[in-house]
């Protein structure tokens, strides 16, 4: 009867060891895990169509049409959820009222700039980014016929809200709007330097982006 009892008691012991063996090593594993993906970086590039809408009293509400155009963005997650970027884009522009802009027939609006955010995960699959950029801006100005351009340059401010689709790990799609304020360093009376100089835009996009993810030491 002891021995049987004693034989019950080692394999009880034998059972309670292998199964605290068995939870530490998911433990590690699950912590080694852990350890990999907080040491991964995370890129995403995407590209969108955009449909610029100016607003205010200046040229490019009261003297242009704004066309359909595309912004270009790649994105670095220095944490999961804060990115920071650089991103470029370009729409043209019609000219209605020559009294107002100059004697030109198309403006290619073109911005090349820094951009930083933060984005809020829902779920799995539903995130949306807010993010805030900075950059150059140039309007080249052109007149049918002629092969002559006139640049109009200076800088914008971006606010931007997106709400992105995750198709599947790597390929998401996305609708935003942005509010862009552009501001130029045309030398002008100072009546007019409000209309000349300031442009304002609501704009709405639809893309898709592509996200990419390698360990730290893969990349530096």
């Amino acid at each position: 009867m002891r021995t049987m009892q004693a034989s019950m008691f080692n394999c009880s012991y034998l059972y309670i060891l292998c199964f605290l063996t068995f939870s530490l090593s998911l433990k590690a594993q699950d912590e080694e895990n852990v350890s990999k993906e907080s040491s991964r970086r995370f890129f995403t590039y995407q590209i969108s169509i955009v449909k610029p809408v100016a607003f205010g009293d200046n040229f490019a509400d009261n003297g242009l049409k704004q066309l359909v155009g595309y912004d270009l963005s790649l994105r670095f997650y220095i944490f999961r959820s804060i990115f920071l970027g650089v991103e470029g884009g370009s729409f043209i522009a019609t000219v209605e009222n020559e009294d107002l802009v100059g004697d030109f027939d198309q403006s290619n609006a073109n911005t090349y700039g820094l951009t930083a955010g933060y984005t809020f995960q829902l779920n799995k699959n539903h995130l949306v980014d807010a993010g805030l950029s900075y950059g150059a801006v140039n309007y080249r100005n052109s007149k049918d016929g002629l092969d002559d351009r006139f640049v109009d340059s200076g800088n914008y401010l971006k606010i931007n809200g997106q709400y992105n689709y995750r198709i599947n790990k790597n390929i998401s799609v996305f609708a935003f709007t942005n509010l862009r304020l552009d501001r130029l360093d045309i030398k002008t009376s100072p009546n007019i330097d409000s209309f000349i100089n300031q442009s304002n835009y609501v704009i709405f996009g639809i893309g898709f982006k592509v996200g990419l993810s390698a360990r730290i030491d893969e990349i530096w």
